[in-house]
């Protein structure tokens, strides 16, 4: 059945999101242990980039992505 998508390639196919995972590491997410999103915003900190995807440089992607979220909680 076509959802009328295109299909996305595996890179970007959530899906596939973590199928090279450790079993360790799935059953401490799933255990709460590891808190998935917090990873995410720490690697796009990492990478200078906002919210869109586009680089802002490392100073203010910790801002947008780490800092901001501290207050947030």
């Amino acid at each position: 059945m076509s959802t009328g998508k295109p299909p996305l390639p595996d890179h970007e196919n959530p899906d596939y999101l973590f199928s090279t995972t450790s079993t360790v590491l799935l059953l401490a997410i799933a255990a709460g242990q590891i808190d998935p999103v917090a990873l995410a915003r720490r690697e796009l900190a990492n990478r200078g980039v906002d919210r869109s995807g586009a680089w802002v440089g490392f100073p203010a992607a910790v801002q947008i992505h780490l800092e901001d979220q501290e207050g947030g909680r």
